[in-house]
């Protein structure tokens, strides 16, 4: 009986059977099944994703997505292996057991963080203060700079395509006073306007050139941003509309019409910084490396611009060209002078005519300006009428008239062309020598202190050569000073005189017809064998009213020439 069953007992036994039938899937509803109770779950050899029961095997770690149950590195993605459940469709894809967009970050990113191009990113931050172009730092820009201008990516700022800074030159001064003969005394730094200033690269190609301004500073525009391997070409040349007018030269021992021209070669990596490449800044050329010739090219410049704005020309087309020649140590037989018919010549260069200047240690050199004045004097009366050859002169002494005239009008010229410069008389003229120093006040040249260590010859009114005697040439300065001031600069007489010829009285005197053609005129005792003082007096009372012919044939009587009152005029 113990091996048989009750009824009781397997009736139970059908009833647990039903149930695990149902279990291993019957046909019923899933409303009818409780799967806590009765699902299977799936996780052999799996260690996350779904475990096939509505729960999971396990979850991955940040930076990892399960794919077919195994956590694998995101770099996978997005071609994940289509194990996603349900299936990806169109263009999502497979991320983390989820069907995602493309570029779209499961798990989503933290605060400082930003989902691009499906991965998490830290947040950057455009940094653009002060900045006017360049990276922002966060692959942007802080703007674009205007055509011919770069941006300086360190700094974020638009730079131009230039090079600018600014010419200095030291320059030597000379002291000098009524009770002290003129002495070099110390240097100083000045500007000088209209020096031609060119840009080059290192294989010598010309990118640029710019005239320096009133106040020294240049601007050369750059065909691109300048690099520390161009530089600069300095050369004292005067040109107006294409035409060398003139240029000042190195000298020479052999004292022959072969030069060559002044230069200063500048590198820019001497002066600029990386982070502004073409600000050159202060450049300053000193006496030990030449200023000179620069300060001469200064004089010169002056002198050419104020014969146009005085009448003496229209324009720069009539002018002759002329080489102005320099070097420190270099003694020239004459000293300082200038040779109307002597071109100088630059390689296939030839200026018309050539201006010596005398470069001894000791004396005055480049800094002469009354000097360099008196020799471009020479320049502007052989441009009219000058028929002397020069020779020996002294201040001391007389000489015949005809270089009385040419040397005594040269001075004249120095002290107005200064007087003119400044913008108020002028009337001191002064030398600096190694063989002895000098100066002169034109103003009151017969005051007993109006000269250092000259006397003045005087002309005579009872000299049987009358108007043809020797004359000094300080002599016929002074007369001519006093003929002049009073009219475009003041007089400087207590009381001012009336006789004012001024400048353009001066040089429309040199262009009249009794002037230039006084070899029609010069007859009897007027024959001086040349243009002289005389022919320029004639020539201005030939013009004059008769109030001032006789206000100036006085003023020739007092200062004791033997003058006829009776000039030669054209008819």
């Amino acid at each position: 009986m113990g091996r048989v069953m009750s009824e009781r007992k397997l009736k139970k036994l059908a009833k647990v059977l039903a149930l695990m039938i149902l279990a291993l899937g019957c046909g019923c509803s899933d409303s009818d099944r409780d799967d806590s109770l009765y699902c299977l779950k799936q996780c052999d050899g799996r260690t996350c994703g779904t475990d096939g029961c509505g729960g999971t095997c396990g979850t991955c770690g940040f930076g990892t997505v399960c794919i077919s149950g195994t956590c694998q590195s995101t770099s996978c993605a997005p071609n994940c292996p289509p194990e996603c459940d349900p299936k990806c469709t169109g263009e999502e894809i497979c991320k983390a057991g989820r069907c995602i967009d493309p570029g779209e970050c499961d798990p989503k990113c933290g605060e400082g963080y930003e989902c691009i191009d499906g991965e998490c990113s830290e947040i950057c931050v455009p940094y653009c203060t002060d900045r006017e172009c360049g990276s922002n730092g966060c692959g942007g820009t802080c703007g674009e700079c205007d055509s011919r201008f770069t941006c300086n990516d360190a700094t974020g700022q638009c730079m131009n395509w230039r090079v600018t800074g600014k010419l200095t030159i030291e320059k030597r001064n000379v002291k000098y006073s009524n009770y002290q003969l003129p002495v070099l005394d110390k240097s100083e730094f000045v500007v000088v306007p209209g020096i031609d200033v060119s840009l080059y690269d290192y294989e010598g190609q010309l990118l640029g050139t710019a005239k320096t301004a009133a106040d020294g500073t240049f601007d050369i525009a750059a065909p691109r941003l300048p690099l520390s391997s161009d530089w600069l070409s300095v050369v004292p040349v005067y040109r107006v509309n294409d035409k060398l007018q003139f240029a000042v030269l190195v000298g020479n021992v052999n004292n022959n019409a072969n030069y060559d021209l002044w230069q200063w070669t500048i590198k820019l990596s001497n002066y600029t910084a990386p982070d502004a490449p073409g600000d050159m800044g202060e450049i300053r050329i000193t006496e030990r490396q030449h200023s000179g010739a620069l300060y001469l090219y200064n004089l010169a410049s002056k002198a050419f611009e104020t014969l146009i704005a005085s009448g003496f020309e229209s324009d720069y087309t009539n002018l002759p060209s002329i080489g102005i020649v320099w070097k420190p140590g270099i003694v020239w037989d004459c000293g300082s002078c200038y040779i109307n018919a002597q071109p100088s010549v630059v390689g296939d260069t030839i200026l018309e005519t050539t201006m010596l200047i005398g470069g001894a240690s000791k004396d005055e050199s480049a800094w002469g300006y009354p000097t360099f004045f008196h020799e471009f004097g020479h320049y502007v009366l052989a441009r009219r009428k000058d028929t002397t050859s020069g020779g020996d002169h002294n201040i001391s002494t007389a000489c015949k008239p005809t270089l009385a005239w040419s040397e005594g009008f040269a001075t004249f010229f120095s002290q107005m062309i200064q007087s003119l410069i400044a913008g108020e008389p002028r009337p001191v003229y002064w030398r600096v020598l190694s063989s002895g120093s000098f100066w002169t006040d034109y103003s009151r040249l017969f005051d007993d202190s109006s000269s250092g260590s000259h006397q003045v010859p005087q002309p005579s009114l009872t000299d049987e050569q009358g108007m043809k005697q020797n004359l000094g040439e300080v002599w016929v300065t002074y007369m001519l000073w006093n003929l002049w001031d009073g009219d475009d600069i003041p007089d400087l007489s207590t009381p001012p005189d009336d006789i004012a010829l001024g400048t353009s009285g001066i040089y429309k005197t040199l262009s009249s017809v009794r002037y230039l053609f006084y070899g029609d005129f010069n007859t009897g005792s007027r024959n001086a064998y040349g243009v002289d003082f005389v022919d320029f007096i004639d020539a201005i009372l030939c013009d004059s009213t008769q109030t001032m012919f006789e206000k100036i044939t006085k003023r020739l009587k007092d200062n004791q020439f033997p003058y006829d009152n009776n000039p030669a005029c054209p008819q």
